[in-house]
């Protein structure tokens, strides 16, 4: 039998929703996939006490990351500065260092499936496994659907998509572990929040339409946000 991809299974929290998190929401993101990661990790950012939440979450998570202890190192290596992240509409350094420090700490996994703290699978679905399977040349990402309360045209029929979302993505490790694909210019305009400056998923939305790649949608899962 062909050997089990190493999964990585991420997520972060803020000041707003750690509490929450703490309080079964983090099993709940990870159960609901219905996978068995290799681990699991959570990533600490702008909470008033980093040292107590990340203490309460050793007990939940296999590796518990405090993100200011390794920002430094994670954007010398991606070839960054934190305001690389600001525009005059915004600021994604808080949006993005997550997924950065993943990519940064992940050389050892295949795929990272990353949440945002406010997103969750509506049921129990293992969206991953067929996840795995549609990534390939010119499909370099998956996700499931978006929800389909917030959408004014909803996704149902699409089975790929240009726009990358980080609510919820499945990546190669292998192929995003590197500076190069993140400094393409210009960045897109006019998809995601402008408030978002130059976040990852607005670096990972123009890398895709610029090399014309794709982001699988996985129809048969669908995540809610937000999720409490």
């Amino acid at each position: 039998m062909p050997e089990q991809p190493k999964v990585l299974f991420s997520t972060n929290c803020y000041f707003k929703d750690w509490e929450l998190l703490a309080d079964g929401k983090f099993y709940d993101k990870f159960l609901l996939n219905d996978y068995p990661f290799k681990e699991r990790w959570m990533t600490i950012l702008n909470v008033p006490d980093p040292e107590e939440v990340a203490d309460i979450f050793s007990t939940q998570a296999d590796r518990v990351i405090i993100a200011e202890e390794v920002a430094k190192d994670v954007l010398e290596f991606f070839h960054l500065k934190k305001d690389d992240f600001k525009d005059k509409d915004g600021d994604g350094y808080i949006y993005s260092i997550s997924s950065l420090i993943d990519l940064y700490l992940a050389k050892d996994f295949d795929y990272i499936c990353h949440f945002c703290g406010d997103v969750e699978l509506k049921t129990l679905n293992n969206w991953i496994t067929e996840g795995i399977k549609k990534i390939d040349k010119d499909i370099v990402s998956a996700r499931p659907l978006k929800p389909r309360y917030e959408l004014s045209d909803p996704e149902d029929g699409q089975d790929k998509t240009q726009i990358f979302s980080d609510h919820c993505y499945l990546i190669p490790v292998s192929l995003f572990r590197n500076p190069d694909w993140i400094h393409a210019e210009p960045l897109v305009d006019n998809v995601h929040p402008k408030y978002g400056g130059k976040s990852f998923e607005r670096r990972m939305t123009t890398y895709l339409q610029k090399n014309n790649l794709f982001e699988s949608i996985i129809s048969t899962a669908e995540v809610i946000h937000p999720c409490y």
